[in-house]
């Protein structure tokens, strides 16, 4: 369910679902993967960010991606307000603007 609901992250096995196949794998920061991905490139354009609630662990994964302006353009998934404030007092250290994308509307939550 990628709609809200409370399902468990998937790199967590759930013990209720006996049975369930999964594999173990290695998870590294955005800061850890640039590092070794970055080659010829300048920065990121677009990052979009859906981690199922952990939202705010990802964006301080990339604290140097972030405080070096490595990236133009965040989307993240609003998870619940305490999350969303955190997030975007974050982001707005390394001097970002946020907004909120509503249906027919955008919000601005800081900037200028």
């Amino acid at each position: 369910n990628n709609f809200g609901g409370d399902e468990l992250p998937s790199l967590v096995p759930d013990p209720r679902r006996s049975g369930q196949a999964f594999e173990w794998v290695e998870a590294v920061t955005l800061d850890q993967w640039w590092a070794a991905h970055r080659g010829n490139l300048s920065s990121i354009f677009l990052l979009k960010v859906d981690a199922e609630k952990f939202e705010l662990q990802v964006l301080q994964g990339a604290a140097s991606l972030l405080g070096a302006h490595e990236v133009q353009v965040l989307v993240w998934e609003c998870t619940s307000l305490n999350t969303t404030r955190r997030a975007v007092d974050l982001l707005q250290n390394f001097g970002y603007w946020s907004y909120l994308l509503g249906l027919r509307s955008l919000l601005m939550l800081n900037g200028p």
